[in-house]
């Protein structure tokens, strides 16, 4: 069972807020107050009857509940992830009667209507708070405006299951009425799991002149996957044992000289080896796999986790039956549009994420300012992300290799020619002969560069920067800090096998095999 408290209060103030958070100390809460957009001079009177509403659950349920930034300071709405479908839970304070009531009154019923609108086909949908209006009355406008929505909107309270008692009892102790409702759209499912709904009487201790109005349902919340990531965890080389590490290095290194051929890239996967095996022996847990849990910073969610399945499954199907490449082929069109529709809820997250930090900023900038600098900042920075989808001319890449692929075509079309009407052929002609002059030019000085040597080696070791994460496979500066005097003669016999004049001969196809040492690898494009 888990339970949400929806209210409302007349005069509820930015500067209020902070009270909420001292009563509901294991709870979460949202809130919006009657000036959070409006100018700071608005506080100084105080003003009631203007609006203020909040959300209030148990802390057990926050990984269920988001925030909907939807709505004006008379509105507040969250998700709450349960079953097959999450609730879209929409709280109101509605305008009562004043000199624009009416005017007020439309306003938000039209704001209430855009979220209807906006979440109808992904949610469940409850409205509930004090409306100011009855269903079961026509005495005042608001009555009638209310019940001509509803009709419109095919909104009901659900009476047979709610029961037709006032809910408000003016202070003078003359009104009162049914002005406080759960309201559901006509053809929801919610409805079906609709335990009760029961409206409390007076009680000694409510100093409110409304009651409690409670709904139950039979629903059970959806547990937020929390997936563990195995990763593979830095090596402590405060805890190295420097004598065992360089003992291993000594002795099985000779062996690796024997056995180079020359090939630098055999001869640095055969170091990696050796530098791995040395490091289990010297580091207690060396690389030890530890799981983590995500802690959710991704964007997920239902439609996206619905549509990622679709995808791959048409993708599964297309493969199945050759990967047909026919535009007009009937599982080509289906596996695109299924990428269409999973990118479609891929941005319309994001963009909701957006607006909502949009929506946190503006908040924040008046009532929290340690909070908005922070929001700011989240704002500036460029995060770090990598390309998922690449395309080129009629090709599509969206795993590794097929975007370096793709990649290395582009920089070939790129550096080559494109002969067209207004190309200056007389020019390329003449830089191709200044090109074939110079390298004929130093071919015949017969001069070679300088071969790496022990003392270059060593200096390009002693640069590279210590507690930086290790490259792709494993190896990271310190591998070479802790046995610089032991690896020094083995790479510098690699790297003479493989140099000259105009280029490196043998070179690795996917990494960079320059005689410095750069920590990182990278993947070498062809041009």
């Amino acid at each position: 069972m888990y339970m949400c408290y929806a209210f409302k209060n007349t005069g509820f103030f930015n500067a209020e807020k902070k009270i909420i958070a001292e009563i509901t100390e294991n709870s979460g809460y949202i809130a919006k107050s009657v000036d959070d957009n409006d100018d700071p001079d608005f506080n100084v009177s105080m003003k009631r009857g203007y609006g203020g509403v909040a959300i209030i659950w148990k802390k057990e349920i926050n990984e269920n509940i988001k925030e909907l930034i939807d709505g004006g300071n008379r509105i507040q709405a969250i998700h709450i992830q349960q079953g097959d479908k999450p609730i879209c839970l929409i709280n109101v304070y509605m305008p009562s009667d004043s000199k624009n009531a009416d005017i007020e009154y439309k306003d938000t019923l039209a704001q209430i209507d855009e979220m209807i609108e906006k979440y109808k086909d992904t949610h469940e949908i409850i409205v509930c708070g004090d409306m100011n209006g009855s269903l079961d009355r026509s005495s005042t406008p608001h009555d009638k405006i209310l019940k001509t929505f509803c009709k419109e909107k095919c909104i009901g309270g659900n009476t047979e299951k709610c029961p037709v008692k006032e809910t408000f009892y003016h202070q003078n102790g003359m009104s009162k009425g049914q002005i406080d409702y759960f309201l559901f759209k006509s053809n929801s499912e919610i409805i079906n799991k609709i335990r009760q709904i029961d409206v409390l009487d007076t009680d000694p201790e409510n100093t409110s002149d409304h009651v409690p109005v409670i709904l139950t349902l039979n629903s059970q919340l959806k547990k937020v996957r929390e997936k563990a990531t195995t990763i593979i965890a830095k090596p402590k080389w405060t805890d190295c044992d420097h004598q065992i590490y360089k003992e291993v290095i000594n002795k099985d290194l000779p062996k690796l000289m024997q056995k180079s051929k020359g090939i630098i890239e055999q001869d640095i996967r055969n170091l990696e080896k050796l530098l791995h095996k040395a490091g289990e022996a010297a580091i207690p847990k060396y690389r030890r796999k530890i799981k983590i849990k995500s802690k959710g910073k991704a964007i997920w969610n239902e439609q996206i986790d619905k549509a990622s399945k679709q995808s791959k499954n048409a993708y599964k199907v297309w493969r199945q039956h050759g990967a047909p490449q026919e535009r007009s082929n009937e599982l080509k069109i289906k596996m695109t549009a299924a990428k269409r529709i999973l990118r479609k809820a891929q941005r319309q997250a994001y963009a909701s994420q957006r607006e909502s930090t949009a929506g946190k900023i503006m908040k924040a900038s008046n009532a929290d300012t340690k909070l908005f600098y922070k929001l700011i900042n989240m704002q500036r920075k460029t995060p770090l992300t990598n390309t998922k989808i690449l395309k080129l001319n009629e090709k599509t890449a969206e795993d590794g290799p097929s975007i370096m692929n793709i990649w290395q075509e582009h920089f070939q079309q790129l550096a080559t020619p494109t002969i067209e009407e207004n190309f200056d052929t007389e020019k390329l002609e003449l830089v191709e002969i200044q090109n074939n002059i110079i390298e004929s030019i130093e071919r015949e000085k017969g001069q070679g560069i300088d071969l790496v040597n022990v003392k270059e080696v060593n200096k390009a070791i002693e640069k590279l920067k210590a507690g930086k994460a290790p490259d792709e496979d494993g190896i990271s500066a310190e591998h070479y800090k802790h046995g610089m005097e032991e690896l020094t003669p083995f790479i510098v016999h690699s790297a003479k096998f493989n140099l000259n004049i105009f280029g490196c001969t043998n070179l690795p196809k996917d990494r960079d095999s320059n005689t410095n040492l750069k920590e990182r690898k990278r993947q070498n494009i062809t041009i």
